[in-house]
């Protein structure tokens, strides 16, 4: 049994770095087969008696082989490998982690692992360790950093498997499982923000509407004013007084004083200075909408108001529903802020505002009635829930399950990518520790119900959490 198991053990280890399934899933099937091969060499049958003292037991051989087999495999393994002991020492150390860290297996090896010189977080390490002891998932943690003496730095995607000790016990130490997800994190905020870019050009002709028109009655006030300023400052003659210093003076004919319209003037002055002050206002806002939305993230999370996020999504997108639906925004000014990533939150909101208004369009298409996009914010404990709502057609139940699938799309060829609710998906679940889901009636509408952690910190989901989206992860069929 003990070949079959290395075999596969070794094919799953050789197809790790080209494998679309996640890490976790190859670390927990890999360290499975790991652990069920040494257990495999430790239930060989005890040796046979036999008079000669030093005749040698027959399953020696097949025990070292089966050691040198396990060996290979460890080191065979891509990825970076780390075990350690129930005593807390670090008893394995493969190649790809010497050549991850610049350290030797023989300088490390048998030391205690949070004082072996490794440039991690040990503390959180350790939490997380402690959290799977007796977890039957893979423990993950995301996004751990790392800085090498040499200066570099970078991510690295952790899985941590607890192994049983003694019959089965608890406490017999755990494997890491470590990929360096730097490039891909990279490429993934490179990919994001291209697609940030790319819908600011789809909403551009809407966003120039949206500064074109305020900056038309701008224009138009000021040429009224300048018209005033003009007719009050202007002199029949060279070096004559004006008909305002005339006023003043109490020199001016009842003549100038009709032509001066003063009753009109004094209430369309104050008008016009308003409404450009309106619309200036409008112009900056949609401005700082856009500088907002279009500024990439930096490398860590900050601590950011959730609700100004939505405001920034909804000023940019405003040319997308006005003409089809009321926007309503009943935004709690107690939900405060969340430690996360403000330019990720602004494209997903933005994302279901324009899904929104394109549900609302074709809903109202036939009826010749405006619909009603709906966003509340509210602050439920340690979350931060937000939801979408709209009036629009609704979700058919047939394409509910595939509508997080990068590249499905329901819309018809042009107006969408198939990309919005799939990122939408991979920026609240994987950079914020979050959830997103939808209730959707055909003919009624759909909400999209987003939940992030509150304060300062991303809270990771809890165990339960993780092992009811393992088992979704697992129970969902492959694609055709």
């Amino acid at each position: 049994m003990t070949p079959v198991i290395l075999a596969l053990a070794l094919i799953c280890a050789l197809i790790l770095p080209y494998a679309p399934v996640p890490l976790p899933v190859f670390a927990v099937v890999l360290s499975g087969l790991i652990v069920a091969a040494m257990a495999s060499s430790r239930r060989r049958p005890a040796p046979v008696p036999t008079s000669v003292p030093d005749a040698p037991r027959p399953d020696a051989p097949h025990d070292g082989k089966a050691k040198t087999e396990i060996g290979l495999i460890l080191e065979a393994i891509p990825s970076i490998l780390i075990g350690v002991s129930g005593r807390g020492t670090i008893n394995h150390w493969n190649s790809a982690a010497e050549r991850a860290f610049g350290i030797a297996g023989d300088q490390v090896v048998g030391k205690p692992f949070d004082h072996c010189g490794i440039p991690l977080d040990w503390n959180k390490v350790l939490t997380y360790r402690d959290e799977s002891v007796g977890q039957s998932a893979s423990m993950r943690l995301d996004d751990m950093r790392y800085e090498l003496p040499d200066g570099r730095s970078g991510y690295l995607g952790i899985t941590l498997i607890s192994l049983p000790g003694g019959n089965g016990s608890a406490g017999g130490g755990f494997l890491m499982f470590a990929a360096d997800i730097t490039e891909r994190r990279q490429r993934e905020a490179q990919s994001i923000h291209s697609i940030k870019l790319v819908g600011i050009g789809q909403l551009a002709a809407g966003i120039a509407h949206e500064i074109n028109t305020p900056v038309q009655f701008i224009g138009d006030n000021l040429s009224f004013l300048g018209d005033v300023a003009r007719h009050l400052y202007a002199a029949e003659t060279g070096g004559s007084p004006c008909v305002l210093e005339k006023l003043i003076a109490g020199a001016a004919t009842p003549e100038e004083i009709a032509a001066l319209d003063v009753s009109y003037h004094k209430e369309e002055v104050p008008k016009a200075i308003a409404q450009s002050s309106e619309g200036i206002r409008r112009v900056g806002t949609i401005v700082s909408a856009m500088k907002d939305f279009s500024h990439p993230d930096g490398a860590e999370p900050e601590l950011f108001e959730i609700n100004r996020c939505i405001t920034t999504a909804a000023g940019i997108s405003r040319n997308e529903y006005k003409l089809v639906a009321d926007l309503v925004l009943d935004l709690d000014p107690d939900t405060g802020s969340a430690k996360c990533y403000p330019g990720d939150l602004n494209q997903v909101f933005l994302n279901l505002i324009v899904n929104s208004a394109h549900a609302v369009s074709d809903a109202v298409r036939a009826s010749r009635t405006r619909g009603t996009i709906t966003i509340s914010s509210r602050r439920k404990g340690d979350w931060i829930e937000v939801r979408v709502a709209d009036t629009g057609a609704g979700i058919p139940e047939g394409v509910q399950p595939r509508l997080f699938e990068p590249f499905f799309t329901t819309k018809e060829v042009g107006r969408g990518t198939g990309q919005g609710l799939y990122i939408c998906r991979e920026i609240i679940t994987k950079k914020h520790a979050g959830t997103i889901t939808f209730v959707s009636v055909v003919g009624a509408g759909t909400t999209f119900t987003i939940r992030i952690p509150a304060g300062g910190t991303l809270r990771r989901p809890r165990a339960e959490e993780r092992s009811a989206a393992f088992r979704t992860l697992m129970s969902t069929p492959p694609k055709q």
